[in-house]
């Protein structure tokens, strides 16, 4: 017994190639007796006392059940040179799986089975399981409600989540800490990584974020598609779209006569080549809508549910048509002075006006905004939601969207951005807004079953001056052919401003 060693949790070993790990739920003995091998005491029995504190010998073994998991792994996954043993993501995860599995409910639907002389418990076969609902097990064998459903309206048919689901899409740059609160979030949040795709979008190669990626590839938690921004002022620091001083020479300014700025432009340039990029990826192609987020929002618990209900709610009115999408911050980024007042306190879908926020678009509106592309891509506004802003005061696209009545995604940074030069005005108001955002976000409770009121049809926008940065041509013609308008389309477009 001199070589066996208590193992409350796990007992690894391990070379300059591979690791081998054995997890278990309860506490065992372990040892390594041979080169590149593990022991496991299940259970031992003694005649005699073993002079280690019982006082007796161990006779009276009961039948235990004893779960192990074993992982191995390369050493690309582990530091080979680290002074001391330290447990990889992935492994403290299935730990973690392995001490708290998902419990399976369901309804007996016959006589159940011998069970070994346990009486009152069914076989796993006398259960029918229905996992389908998004990665949820609930039983299908209820008995159906005596009292009269009415449906609301004849709608599109019902989210099919063997078919439809709902991606999220982080645009990053160069905040790495704030990267990782947001993934820390979809860490603790529904999302059902099992069969749902993270994409993260880099505008630039910046070192410590995509180190950070990469990491997230390995642990292997998430199905991460990582992209890059082919266009990235950051890559190009000197020639369009980034800094190129030959664009500045004969133009004019934007509306408001100031000349092309490339740290201006980049954000918009990102977005519209990457919502061209999901919207057009075959391996993406079961996608109903994509969830676009930043680098610096963390999102609730249950915003996957909240995002289904939502498009529910949407098709149980049949509003596909007459909705923008679904916002998840109704502050819109705190620009609201307060988080106070009564329509926080109720857990319902509401409509508003779109202004900005976390936004999930899907098919049927992308293809609105591909209609309205000229008009998205020669208005002068360098924000791209201002520009979508602007396609609802022409009447191109719905005005608008169903937000959750709490925020479920927090804008946590306004630092390193156009809000650069308020920062400290700001700084003491956003961290309260943080705070009781946050609250908020944790007890908003998901409504099901949930009826929207018809969205209005008369708009209550006009056409206004965007805030300008977007007016150079070269700009107009790159958006342009991100949506794929051919060479004389898009020059006639610019020549006709």
């Amino acid at each position: 017994q001199s070589q066996v060693f208590p193992m409350p949790t796990h007992a690894s070993i391990e070379d300059s190639n591979q690791r081998l790990t054995v997890l278990s739920e309860h506490a065992q003995g372990a040892a390594s007796l041979q080169e590149g091998s593990i022991d496991i005491w299940l259970d031992r029995r003694l005649k005699q006392d073993d002079a280690r504190g019982l006082a007796q010998g161990v006779t009276d073994n009961v039948p235990t059940r004893t779960r192990l998991r074993v992982v191995v792994e390369d050493g690309k996954s582990y530091d080979t040179e680290a002074p001391e043993f330290i447990i990889t993501p992935l492994a403290k995860r299935m730990w973690k799986e392995l001490n708290h599995p998902l419990e399976m409910f369901g309804k007996v639907t016959q006589q159940p089975k011998s069970t070994g002389g346990l009486r009152g418990i069914a076989s796993f076969e006398d259960l029918k399981i229905d996992a389908s609902n998004l990665g949820q097990i609930t039983p299908v064998n209820m008995p159906a409600k005596k009292e009269k459903t009415v449906e609301k309206s004849s709608g599109p048919d019902p989210i099919n989540f063997a078919t439809e689901t709902f991606p999220f899409v982080y645009m990053v740059y160069q905040r790495v800490d704030y990267l990782k609160e947001a993934i820390a979030s979809l860490r603790q949040s529904d999302f059902p990584r099992d069969r749902v795709p993270v994409i993260i979008s880099h505008d630039g190669r910046v070192a410590e974020v995509v180190e950070f990626v990469e990491e997230l590839k390995r642990e292997d938690e998430f199905d991460i598609i990582q992209v890059f921004h082919p266009f990235s002022c950051l890559e190009h620091p000197d020639t369009f779209p980034g800094d190129d001083p030959k664009l500045n020479i004969d133009y004019a300014g934007d509306t408001y006569l100031h000349k092309r700025e490339a740290k201006i432009t980049c954000c918009k340039h990102h977005f519209t080549w990457l919502l061209n990029q999901v919207f057009g990826s075959v391996k993406l192609g079961n996608a109903r809508a994509f969830l676009f987020l930043e680098e610096d929002y963390v999102i609730a618990p249950m915003i996957y549910r909240t995002l289904v209900e939502a498009y529910r709610a949407i098709d149980r009115g049949g509003y596909r048509e007459r909705y923008f999408g679904v916002t998840l911050d109704p502050t819109e980024g705190f620009m609201q002075s307060t988080l106070k007042g009564k329509r926080f306190e109720v857990n319902k879908f509401i409509h508003k006006v779109f202004v900005t926020g976390p936004m999930a678009i899907d098919r049927a509106i992308y293809a609105k905004i591909r209609s309205g592309a000229k008009e998205y891509c020669t208005f002068d506004d360098y924000n791209w939601d201002w520009s979508m802003v602007h396609l609802m005061a022409k009447g191109i696209l719905p005005e608008y969207v169903v937000s959750p009545s709490k925020p479920q995604a927090i804008h946590i940074g306004l630092e390193g951005g156009m809000h650069e030069k308020n920062m400290h005005a700001m700084m003491k108001r956003l961290q309260a807004n943080i705070v009781k955002g946050k609250q908020l976000m944790m007890s908003f409770e998901v409504p099901t079953n949930a009826n929207l009121s018809t969205p209005p049809v008369k708009k209550t926008r006009k056409a206004r001056k965007g805030y300008g940065g977007w007016g150079h041509p070269a700009d107009h013609q790159h958006c342009l052919e991100l949506f794929g308008i051919t060479d004389d389309e898009s020059k006639a477009s610019i020549q006709n401003e």
